[in-house]
C-alpha cells in the first residue's frame, strides 16, 4: 500500500467543493490483471498508470499483463472519454507505447537514478494547470510573472529510470526535455499527461524505498548506488515538486 498511500497523500482533495472525505480512490493490481470494470469506468474521474520496476521493453510483460494494461488504456482512452489519464515514469511509457508511440533504452546505457533537470517549453506555460499556477502566485503578489516564469523554466525532479519515450503517440506535444529524453513532459490536449520523472517521490523516498531497493534486487552494484545517492544529495528540488504536484492535481481536477 505505499505508493498508494504516496499518490493519495500527494493528490487527495483537490477539487473544489470535494474534499478528501468525498473523494473515492480505487487501486487496481495490473499484474494480477485487475481492472475497472466498465461500470466503474463510468463513474472514474482519473486513472493513474504509476512507475514499476519493470521494463515496457521486456518482451515477458508484451504478453502479459503489460500487454492486457496497454489495451486497457486504449480501451480507456477511445471509448470512456471523460477519464483522464496520468502516466508516471512507467506508467509515462506504457501509456506512449499504447497510444502508437516508441519506447527506447535511453543513450545514457544504464539506470540513472538522481535530479533531472528538465527545460519546459513555452507551451507549457500556455497550458490551463500551469497558467492557473501562474496567476495564482501572481495574484497573491508576491513575484511578477516575468520573474517567476524564469524560475519555473527548468524543474528539476527525482528520477529513475533506463527507457524513455523516444517517440510521442500522434497527437501528443512535449513539454519538457532533458539530456536524457526529448520527451520528459508531454500530454495530449487535456485528456493525457505524463511525466518521465517522480515528483511524487521526495529525496528521503527515493534513497530508502528506491534506490536500497534496487540494489537489494541486485539491479544496482556499489559504484551505481553510491553515484546515485551523490547526485540525490545536491541542490534543492523543492520549488520543483511543489509546482508539478500543483500541476498534476490540477490536471486530474480540472
Amino acid at each position: 500500500m505505499l505508493t498508494e498511500t504516496l499518490f493519495m497523500g500527494q493528490y487527495m482533495g483537490g477539487k473544489p467543493g470535494c474534499g478528501s472525505d468525498l473523494e473515492r480512490w480505487g487501486f487496481y493490481n495490473v499484474y494480477g490483471f485487475k481492472f475497472p470494470s466498465e461500470n466503474e469506468l463510468k463513474h472514474i474521474q482519473a486513472i493513474i498508470i504509476p512507475g514499476s520496476h519493470l521494463s515496457v521493453r521486456d518482451a515477458d510483460n508484451k504478453e502479459n499483463w503489460a500487454a492486457a494494461l496497454k489495451d486497457f488504456i486504449v480501451k480507456v482512452y477511445t471509448e470512456h472519454k471523460h477519464v483522464k489519464i496520468l502516466g508516471i515514469c512507467f506508467g509515462s511509457q506504457l501509456v506512449a507505447e499504447a497510444l502508437g508511440g516508441q519506447v527506447e533504452k535511453m543513450a545514457y546505457g544504464r539506470m540513472f537514478i538522481g535530479k533531472e533537470s528538465i527545460a519546459v517549453t513555452n507551451n507549457f506555460f500556455s497550458y490551463t494547470p500551469v497558467a492557473k499556477i501562474v496567476d495564482e502566485a501572481c495574484a497573491r503578489g508576491s513575484v511578477s510573472r516575468d520573474t517567476l516564469q524564469v524560475s519555473l523554466r527548468q524543474q528539476v525532479l527525482p528520477a529513475c529510470h533506463t527507457d524513455h519515450v523516444a517517440r510521442l503517440p500522434q497527437g501528443a506535444e512535449s513539454l519538457g526535455s532533458s539530456q536524457h529524453s526529448p520527451n520528459e513532459i508531454w500530454r495530449i490536449s487535456d485528456r493525457v499527461l505524463c511525466i518521465e520523472a517522480h515528483p511524487e517521490f521526495n529525496i528521503e523516498f527515493i534513497e530508502d524505498m528506491v534506490v536500497s531497493r534496487l540494489y537489494d534486487l541486485g539491479k544496482l552494484d556499489d559504484m551505481l548506488k553510491n553515484e546515485s545517492l551523490d547526485r540525490l544529495r545536491t541542490s534543492s528540488m523543492l520549488l520543483s515538486r511543489n509546482t508539478m504536484n500543483r500541476f498534476i492535481t490540477l490536471f486530474l481536477n480540472m
